[in-house]
């Protein structure tokens, strides 16, 4: 292995628009940003956009550990010839994998994923996947990505409420993605929500209520059990709440987080739209406004419900071995 970061080629003037390059050889990344300092390119600005100019959402340059872990992952399609690979949320791999001539199914989300990388990601996919039902689909979305979309609906619901009569409260469901209320806010909600106690399970809050109104869980291993019971649950607008909300039957007030390509914004609008779930846009600081969200969740319980009813004619395994078959009948060979 050469010790110099880069190796110049230098062509004659006449022959420098056809080819002048240069070659990074060496794996440690300081000693190449270096180099590329060194030639002026990163002053530039050519090389250090990890996108590519919006091509990839992340493929930095001048990294040994990603040549090493896309070798792996080329070497692993070639051993392993798979039929299908099912992409969750990697743009590259969809790329990769079809740049090693191997079919894609890849998983959409919820958002505005018109963005180069992800129009490209989708239109080398073989096929692509929804989960969740067609009703929430953003009307936004291009046609051609609707059209090569099959739709599995939510997943696989929490078990069905239990018998025993339980006294109704408000389940505060939060999760790790920030975003997370003040004590004090939650005190706000537990007051427009009397007679109903309210439940917080989340993060650890600084400075909890005393108040017997709230009851203080943080985290929890079976919040599949809580959503089942509850009356109606306050989150975010993540795919993982709704489902198993609107599974439970419970009505549900979401307030949507900032998060990339306006994924829980669409995703709120969306169930705004359908009636189906009560939207705010902020923690409220006094009771009236989570008094008129929670009559709004209350009366559109059964609208989220029946999203939770529409799934495909299989679960998620058999629609994809029902398209690696399709592949096979099509004689497309790993």
């Amino acid at each position: 292995m050469y010790n110099q970061a880069l190796e110049q080629h230098h062509l004659r003037e006449d022959e420098r628009s056809a080819f002048d390059a240069t070659i990074v050889l060496d794996d440690d990344a300081e000693t190449s940003d270096r180099a590329w300092a060194q030639h002026g390119l990163l002053d530039d600005g050519l090389l250090d956009d990890p996108t590519g100019g919006g091509v990839f959402h992340w493929a930095p340059l001048a990294r040994g550990r990603a040549s090493r872990r896309t070798a792996e992952i080329t070497s692993a399609l070639a051993r392993h010839r798979p039929d299908l690979v099912v992409v969750d949320v990697s743009c590259e791999m969809v790329l990769q994998c079809r740049l090693s001539g191997v079919a894609t199914a890849v998983m959409r989300q919820h958002g505005d994923r018109t963005d180069l990388a992800h129009t490209n990601a989708y239109r080398a996919a073989s096929f692509l996947l929804a989960p969740f039902p067609p009703a929430l689909e953003d009307p936004a979305t291009p046609s051609w990505i609707i059209s090569k979309t099959t739709y599995l609906g939510y997943p696989s619901p929490v078990p069905e409420p239990a018998s025993t009569c339980v006294e109704p409260y408000v389940l505060v469901s939060w999760g790790r993605g920030g975003g997370a209320p003040m004590a004090s806010q939650v005190d706000v909600l537990a007051e427009a929500a009397h007679p109903r106690r309210v439940v917080y399970a989340g993060p650890e809050l600084c400075a909890k209520t005393a108040s017997a109104a709230v009851e203080w869980l943080a985290w929890v291993d079976d919040l599949g059990s809580l959503t089942s019971q509850a009356d109606i649950v306050v989150g975010a607008a993540s795919n993982n709440t709704i489902a198993e909300t609107a599974a439970a039957g419970a009505g549900l007030v979401v307030i949507p987080q900032d998060r990339p390509f306006q994924e829980q914004h669409r995703h709120a609008a969306r169930l705004e739209a359908l009636r189906a779930a009560a939207v705010l846009p902020a923690w409220p600081a006094t009771p009236e406004p989570w008094r008129s969200a929670l009559d709004q969740a209350s009366t559109g319980r059964m609208a989220l419900h029946d999203l939770s009813r529409w799934r495909s004619q299989s679960d998620a395994a058999r629609v994809i071995d029902s398209l690696a078959r399709v592949l096979a009948d099509a004689g497309v060979e790993a």
